[in-house]
């Protein structure tokens, strides 16, 4: 469970956030430098940090970490549905 919480989301989060800011571009670093990827890998640092700092919500860990998964598939949900309307404008021209 928790690896599909964690590093698996955590990187599909930080490549969708660049893809998203590259879009159909060459990669290029100065994208690295546009604040909605930032946001994006910001959230990833402060999940990876909440996760690994242990606090226990409700005196359970468990509870933490279901919390920090069902967050991160948030963010990922978002960052899908965004890559869907990236991908139905680049389609209609």
């Amino acid at each position: 469970m928790q690896s599909r919480g964690g590093h698996v989301v955590w990187a599909a989060i930080s490549g969708g956030a660049l893809v998203m800011v590259k879009k159909s571009e060459r990669f290029n670093y100065h994208q690295l430098l546009i604040p909605n990827f930032w946001v994006f890998l910001g959230s990833v640092i402060v999940l990876h940090a909440l996760w690994d700092k242990g606090i226990a919500l409700m005196g359970s860990l468990m509870i933490t970490y279901i919390t920090l998964i069902v967050v991160a598939w948030l963010i990922a949900f978002v960052l899908i549905n965004a890559g869907l309307k990236q991908v139905s404008r680049i389609k209609q021209g």
